[in-house]
């Protein structure tokens, strides 16, 4: 099965719960043609992954706990959001304009060794100073 398969699956499930007419599992798993375990593996991932899924009782239907929507899509990001990006290497981001000096915005997750010997979980940020010939300072 592929990828769109299985995104299409997925927003008709999506819409099934919105809709609050999924059925009960036994009744769900038949619409879908799928055993009762793979909808319930299905159910606890997208709770997993923050959908707020619940049996509603008196639907007899899985239904979301607050109005929302199951998104899957590509959202792209400005460049204002890289510094949330945590690891490698994001060429010429800013400028700096002091003393014909350029700066490329260096994101890199770096261990620290502590005195134990056993790495940290702070990460390191930085900024490499070029000159006006690409040599590092």
């Amino acid at each position: 099965m592929s990828f769109i398969d299985d995104k299409e699956k997925l927003e008709r499930l999506d819409q099934l719960i919105r809709l609050k007419a999924t059925g009960n599992l036994e009744e769900l798993a038949e619409k879908f043609g799928a055993s009762k375990s793979t909808i319930s593996r299905t159910i606890k991932d997208l709770k997993e992954i923050g959908c707020p899924i619940i049996f509603n009782k008196d639907y007899r239907s899985y239904s979301y706990e607050y109005p929302g929507k199951l998104l899957i899509k590509f959202d792209p990001i400005d460049k204002s959001e890289l510094h949330k990006i945590k690891g490698g290497f994001l060429e010429k981001i800013f400028a700096l304009s002091y003393n014909d000096i350029e700066a490329d915005y260096v994101c890199t997750e770096k261990p620290i060794i502590s005195f134990s010997g056993f790495p940290t979980p702070n990460n390191k940020v930085g900024v490499n100073f070029y000159d006006n010939e690409k040599q590092k300072l």
